[in-house]
């Protein structure tokens, strides 16, 4: 692992200083778990007229040990083949004891890419190409701002106008990366045992920018299906067909049939690999502008979308407190604060439901940031706290 930090300070005046950093880090044969005994793509089961071995047919015998261990499946290694770069820009800007104003506020625009990072079952999609699965982890933006201001006071009967105190949080960050997943189909055509822990889920093909999807709403990802289809049917999807004005949609059937396919299937069973047979027996989605297309891969190919290529919802919150301390003695005082989390009430939601197979709910924010976190400030509705606090 190798790691880079170049940065500059300055001092504008004895309390105002400006920080700025690039921190770079990249490391390189991170455990991987890889299946050294993965088939070849082609038929995710045997088609009529195939023959065992070939493409069309039985994957099992696809593959590269079976004429030696024909009772594995998987024949996993843990490998040093995963690798991960980090490179970020921070800033930090700091004003202390001005006038009763403390203030600090931290900016970081960072790129955090890797083929995967730990766990007990670091699998990849496709052991032959780990770079395949190559993609962001945390998000790129995050601005945070604090700042503390005591309020100047005079003297007042009940020392009302002396001992304030006021505090504001504000934390902003954008959408966290997203990774849309097929954990029932098996288009590429390897089986299901991806991982020593199971693991099956692949990735759809993605047309045009990721960025033109926006998970984490309140309703769900556009999607559009053909008559008889897995989509079809649902409340959530418009109809597609070959010789209609199928409007946004159209851009799946453009899509569909520029689709990689597996040249060796159609060259034992023509038409058995295809974009738009695929399109026709599930369905995809299409960005809000029209612009961007979710759809799934032909049968015998691995999607083209990367991993993490999708984000979720933007975060942004305003904490703000206020204090009043009374003091009677040199070391008796009493203190009461008030703090409100999420002072404006602004509902903020998750990243989205990332099971793209089900067009009901994909890209649907389910929960706030914070449904498995009970600390308050992260992104819940409004909470209000009062506390009062002698010291002696």
């Amino acid at each position: 692992m190798y790691t880079w930090t170049v940065g500059i300070q300055h001092a504008f005046t004895n309390s105002t200083s400006l920080t700025v950093n690039y921190v770079g880090t990249h490391a390189y044969n991170i455990a991987t778990m890889v299946n050294i005994n993965e088939p070849t793509p082609g038929a995710s089961r045997a088609l009529p007229g195939s023959t065992p071995g070939s493409a069309t047919g039985s994957y099992q015998f696809r593959e590269p040990y079976y004429a030696k261990f024909p009772w594995f499946s998987g024949i996993f290694e843990y490998e040093p083949a995963g690798f991960s770069n980090y490179n970020a820009l921070q800033v930090s800007l700091t004003q202390r004891g001005f006038h009763g104003l403390t203030m600090r506020t931290n900016y970081s625009f960072a790129k955090d890419l890797a083929t995967t990072k730990g766990g007990n079952n670091p699998f990849v999609q496709d052991g032959r190409n780990v770079a395949g699965y190559y993609g962001p982890f945390t998000p790129a933006h995050h601005l945070g701002i604090t700042a503390t201001y005591a309020i100047p006071g005079r003297k007042s009967r009940a020392q009302l106008l002396q001992g304030w105190e006021i505090n504001s949080s504000v934390n902003l960050q954008s959408g966290p990366p997203v990774n849309p997943v097929d954990a029932t189909d098996d288009f590429a055509g390897i089986g299901g045992g991806r991982g020593l822990l199971g693991g099956a889920s692949e990735q759809w093909s993605l047309v045009g920018n990721p960025r033109n999807f926006h998970l984490g709403k309140t309703t769900p990802t556009p999607c559009y299906a053909f008559a008889g289809s897995r989509f079809a049917g649902n409340p959530a999807c418009l109809p597609l067909t070959l010789t209609g004005d199928n409007g946004a949609g159209q851009g799946c059937i453009n899509a569909a049939n520029q689709e990689v396919v597996n040249a060796q299937m159609n060259a034992e069973i023509p038409g058995s690999s295809s974009g738009l047979a695929s399109l026709q027996r599930f369905g995809c989605y299409v960005s809000p502008n029209g612009k961007s297309v979710l759809l799934p891969p032909a049968q015998g190919t691995f999607g083209t979308m990367g991993r993490n290529a999708l984000f979720g919802a933007a975060f942004g919150e305003w904490d703000f407190s206020a204090s009043k301390k009374w003091t009677f003695s040199e070391r008796v005082a009493l203190q009461f604060r008030a703090e409100f989390f999420n002072f404006l009430n602004n509902r903020t939601y998750s990243g989205g439901t990332a099971s793209i197979t089900n067009p009901a709910t994909f890209g649907l924010a389910t929960s706030a940031p914070n449904s498995s976190n009970p600390i308050n400030g992260t992104g819940g509705p409004r909470e209000v706290q009062l506390g009062l606090k002698v010291t002696f």
